[in-house]
């Protein structure tokens, strides 16, 4: 028996969202997840994490999948995870980046 093949799934990375597809930055509390899983040659991968890198330069990241996109604005200081792993022929890489958002007006001096 053939295993199936992964779908073929493609996000963009800090393409500008239309207004149709943005979501509302405004409602800080209501939660905004956007995932991608899928099979990308290794020129598409490194292209799409290009993209994250042109991102994290500038600032703002955009992602966007059909009509759902989510802007993110990436703080100073961020946490950064790597894990790598072998298990037989497989290998694996993952990273993870965490900030937490100080918007001006939470904070109070005086």
């Amino acid at each position: 028996m053939s295993q199936a093949q992964p779908k073929r799934v493609m996000a963009s990375v800090n393409d500008p969202p239309t207004r149709d597809d943005e979501v509302d930055p405004g409602d800080d509390k209501a939660p905004m997840k956007l995932a991608f899983e899928g099979s990308l040659s290794l020129p598409e991968a490194v292209a799409y994490f290009e993209g994250v890198l042109s991102g994290l330069k500038s600032g703002t990241l955009r992602f966007r999948r059909g009509h759902e996109s989510i802007t993110l604005e990436p703080a100073p200081h961020v946490e950064i995870e790597v894990k790598a792993s072998r298990k037989g022929r497989k290998e694996k890489v993952s990273f993870e980046l965490r900030w937490s958002s100080l918007c001006e007006k939470d904070l109070e001096i005086g």
